[in-house]
């Protein structure tokens, strides 16, 4: 399950990072461990020259710790399927052709904006904010 949580921080690190926000230590230690024992690289997943073959090697990565895990609790399922939506979303016919995406991804969207609005907003300049997509320290700012 160690490398599994590593290769979520991994994740994470890389879209924190793409948003300017502070990553916690013990995140970045994680995240650190997978890039060195799975990528090997300083590149980043983001940038153009690297982007698809840091994907192709966290599906690899994925793949390997799927198979050589034995035990899958709940909480292994929560973070492979939050992994394998990241990194294969989900391929959707439509009469105007193929979309890609995760699905609800307007959701993850919306509460990346709000977050980033309420932080760099002062909170006498928000009217009404949609409490039900933040966490409730972002809401303790807002109410503040």
């Amino acid at each position: 399950m160690k490398h599994l949580i590593s290769l979520y921080c991994y994740i994470l690190t890389e879209i924190k990072e793409q948003l300017q926000e502070e990553v916690r230590a013990e995140v970045q230690s994680l995240a650190e461990q997978f890039r060195q024992q799975y990528i090997g690289t300083e590149s980043s997943f983001f940038s153009e020259k690297s982007d698809q073959p840091i994907l192709n090697c966290l599906k690899d990565a994925l793949e390997v710790i799927d198979n050589y895990t034995p035990l899958k609790d709940p909480d292994y399922w929560h973070f492979y399927d939050a992994i394998e939506a990241f990194l294969f979303g989900e391929l959707q016919h439509s009469a105007e052709g193929e979309i890609w995406g995760i699905n609800n991804f307007h959701m993850v969207w919306e509460a990346m904006c709000l977050t980033y609005l309420v932080k760099n907003t002062e909170p006498g300049f928000l009217v009404y904010l949609d409490e039900r997509l933040l966490s409730t320290t972002i809401i303790k700012k807002f109410s503040s």
